[in-house]
């Protein structure tokens, strides 16, 4: 597994965690994260496989800093005697908001079978 290095980018007042690695393409992750700032010309994008939490954090320094959310994307493999599924969960501040439920195709996300609000 390549561990993407990461720095803290101050951005309005808004610590970003960005990829130090220049992604042009999309790469094969099941979990895509695109960033888009007032700063920048173009999205900043990186991939997870299983796991991705981003802390936004606000105030006026690296010191002066306190936590407004988290956001986390999941991604699980769930197989029972009657079928394989592949599950991503979205969540903020822990509690999960949505779930997309698609078709196990090899591991990856098939054909979208269900989309839950929560």
């Amino acid at each position: 597994m390549q561990d993407i290095r990461i720095k803290n980018k101050i951005i309005n007042e808004i610590i970003i965690i960005l990829p130090t690695q220049n992604l042009k393409k999309m790469r094969s992750y099941p979990i895509w994260n695109q960033v888009q700032a007032c700063i920048y010309k173009s999205k900043k994008s990186y991939g997870a496989k299983d796991f991705s939490e981003t802390e936004i954090l606000v105030g006026s320094s690296k010191n002066n800093s306190h936590t407004l959310a988290k956001v986390s994307t999941r991604r699980r493999e769930i197989t029972n005697e009657y079928n394989s599924r592949v599950h991503f969960e979205f969540r903020v501040d822990g509690r999960l908001l949505k779930t997309m439920i698609f078709n196990n195709d090899d591991s990856r996300a098939g054909e979208l079978i269900e989309t839950i609000n929560h």
